[in-house]
Parts: structure tokens; C-alpha cells; sequence
């Protein structure tokens, strides 16, 4: 989901904005929060696995789902978007199907340790391991909650033919889904500085065809290990098929709105970032400011030592503008020698001694 790809979306926490911002003050306490409650969730699972138990009714099944949910969050997949270097993993399916095999809460602490586990070979940063574990951890307990108040978790003792048990399932997948882009989207809002509902309209959908349409593959590998174990692989390669698919869509973006010659943004990608960062600047009174420029005499280099030295002096240029503009600055390639930087929030002063 922006595994923020998890199974979900895991946030990048990156900052746009130079010190001094209200964004990245507040975002440390936005994330502690977040933790705070993933570790109330894990408290209580433990509570309830306690008096409970914490065998399930099939442990290889768990042990498979479980094992399958850490190797897709291992090796996620990254979202192409400009400005964006948040993850995708298919791992929210097995998460959601240990909700129906673990009793209790224990996919609470499955998916927590998972995630966990994960970011830590992935060499995650301490905050961004934290907030990852506590949004999944907290949006499975939600999660689990609805299926225990519907009478849904144990899906073989469930009338298979009662509308309420649809009713629960579907209600379960829209607060797991909804739980953690909320909570991506308060960490987005306070980096960016812009309003929780304007980036939760931008990001809801964004992850809707991967995330959002795994959920529902949890309850399917649970009744097929369950009645026929023999056709789980045929099933998991469903969860394949979509991260086959969001990989090759991610693909077709990064092709539609990165300069193929220097990785930059290219004309449209460029308009459609700046329009929204105007957007947001108007609605914060910020100033932003443009930067463009082409290059004198470049064509006496195509004309006199060939188009693969134009071709290398590009790329130079390109890394220069990379290297010595802010993070949160857009750099674009306009198409042959011509360049623009996007700069927000930055004075006139900074602007002309940047140029």
C-alpha cells in the first residue's frame, strides 16, 4: 500500500520539507503513537492467546502462511511514482488468511513478528521498522476483532451459507485496508504538510488493486489448505499473478513519466507533480519556485563529437541537478538540452543562489 508495501503499504517517513518545518517536528509523535497502539494490540493478543490458547487447528497450514507472508514481505516490490520511494508486498493475503487459521489475536503477533523480521534483513531504519510492525500489527487486530464479533474467524465451523458471514468478511477487509492507509496517510500529511484528507483521497486507490483485492485471497487459501491441502500452491499462485501484474504496471508508469536517457522526470510527470504541489502550497501559503534552463552551445557538441557525447553530457547534467538540488525539489528533464527544478517553499534569496 504508499509495504508506507507491508503486505501494505510500508511508509517511506521521507522528509520534504527543510528543518524547521511543522511536519517532521511532529511526525515523531505521530509514529510513537502509532507504535504506542501496536504494542497495546500485541499486549492484548497475548492476554487473549493466554486464556485461549495458541494452537491452531492446523499448524502446518500456519506454519505455510506464515512462512509465505515473510518471504513476500522480504522481497517487495517498489512503487514507481515520482517522489515516492514507498513499497509494495503481496504479503497482506497470507497475513489475512493467518487471521482465520491462528486462534485468538495470534496473527496479531504472527504478522508483527513478520514484519518485523522482514525489515530487519531489508535493513529498514529503526523508525520505519516500527511504525511498519505497528500499523500491520494494529490493522490485523482491528481486523480480527470484526471477524470474532461476526462469528467468522473459524471459517469451518461457519454456516457457509449465511449472508452475515459475507457481511463480516467484507467488513473485516475494509477496516484491515482502511486501518493502515489512515494511518499511512497521517504520517504522509505531517511529512508533506498537507491535509490527511487530501492525501488519503490521493493514496486510497493507489493500492487498491493490489492490496485491496489480496485481502479477500486470505479466506479462499484457508478453505482450500484446509479441504484440499493439494491445491494450496494452485491458489498461491494467485497472490503471484497480482504481484506479476503490479510489477508490470509499476513498470508502465515509470516508463510513462521518467526520462528514459537521465531517470528524471520527464514533461508530464513534471506538470502532474507541480500541480500538486501548487496545490498544496496555495492551500499552506508557501511560495514555490521555478527554475528553467537549457544549455548554450549544446548542439556545437552533438555537430562536433556525435550524439553519444551530447548524449553523456546530458546525463551529467542531470546527475549535477540531482546531486545539488534539496530532496524535496522536483528536477525534470523538458526534452533535449532544457531542464526545470520545482522548488517549494523557498525564498528568492535561496532561489537565486541556487541558480
Amino acid at each position: 500500500m504508499p509495504h508506507p508495501g507491508s503486505g501494505t503499504e510500508h511508509v517511506s517517513l521521507r522528509v520534504t520539507r527543510s528543518d524547521g518545518a511543522w511536519g517532521p517536528r511532529l511526525l515523531p509523535a505521530i509514529v510513537a503513537g502509532v507504535v504506542a497502539a501496536g504494542v497495546l494490540a500485541c499486549v492484548h493478543a497475548v492476554a487473549v492467546g493466554s486464556s485461549e490458547g495458541w494452537v491452531p487447528n492446523a499448524p502446518w497450514l500456519a506454519g505455510v502462511l506464515f512462512a509465505s507472508m515473510v518471504i513476500a514481505e522480504v522481497r517487495p516490490l517498489q512503487t514507481i511514482r515520482a517522489g515516492d520511494d514507498s513499497i509494495i508486498t503481496v504479503s497482506l493475503a497470507y497475513s489475512c488468511a493467518l487471521a482465520f487459521v491462528l486462534p485468538g489475536f495470534g496473527a496479531t503477533l504472527a504478522v508483527a513478528a513478520g514484519t518485523l523480521f522482514a525489515d530487519v534483513v531489508n535493513r529498514t531504519a529503526p523508525q520505519k521498522a516500527a511504525f511498519n510492525t505497528a500499523m500491520m500489527a494494529l490493522s490485523l487486530h482491528l481486523g480480527t476483532s470484526v471477524l470474532r464479533a461476526g462469528g467468522a474467524q473459524d471459517l469451518t465451523a461457519a454456516d457457509p451459507w449465511d449472508p452475515m458471514l459475507l457481511v463480516t468478511l467484507l467488513t473485516a477487509f475494509v477496516v484491515i485496508y482502511s486501518a493502515a492507509t489512515i494511518l499511512v496517510a497521517l504520517v504522509l500529511s505531517a511529512v508533506e504538510e498537507d491535509s490527511p484528507i487530501a492525501v488519503l483521497r490521493r493514496d486510497f486507490f493507489s493500492t487498491l488493486p493490489s492490496d485491496g483485492m489480496l485481502l479477500p485471497l486470505g479466506p479462499v487459501l484457508v478453505v482450500v489448505g484446509t479441504h484440499d491441502p493439494v491445491l494450496l500452491p494452485l491458489a498461491m499462485v494467485l497472490t503471484a499473478v497480482v504481484h506479476t501484474s503490479t510489477r508490470i504496471s509499476t513498470e508502465r508508469e515509470r516508463d510513462a513519466t521518467e526520462d528514459s536517457l537521465t531517470g528524471l522526470l520527464n514533461r508530464r510527470a513534471l506538470e502532474q507533480e507541480a500541480e500538486a504541489g501548487l496545490d498544496r502550497a496555495a492551500r499552506s501559503g508557501r511560495r514555490v519556485v521555478v527554475l528553467l534552463m537549457d544549455l548554450n552551445r549544446f548542439k556545437v557538441i552533438n555537430d562536433t563529437w556525435g550524439h553519444h557525447a551530447g548524449d553523456e553530457v546530458i546525463v551529467e547534467i542531470a546527475r549535477r541537478l540531482r546531486d545539488r538540488m534539496p530532496t524535496a525539489a522536483l528536477v525534470a528533464r523538458l526534452g533535449g538540452d532544457e531542464f526545470a527544478v520545482v522548488l517549494v517553499d523557498a525564498s528568492s534569496e535561496a532561489a537565486v543562489e541556487m541558480a
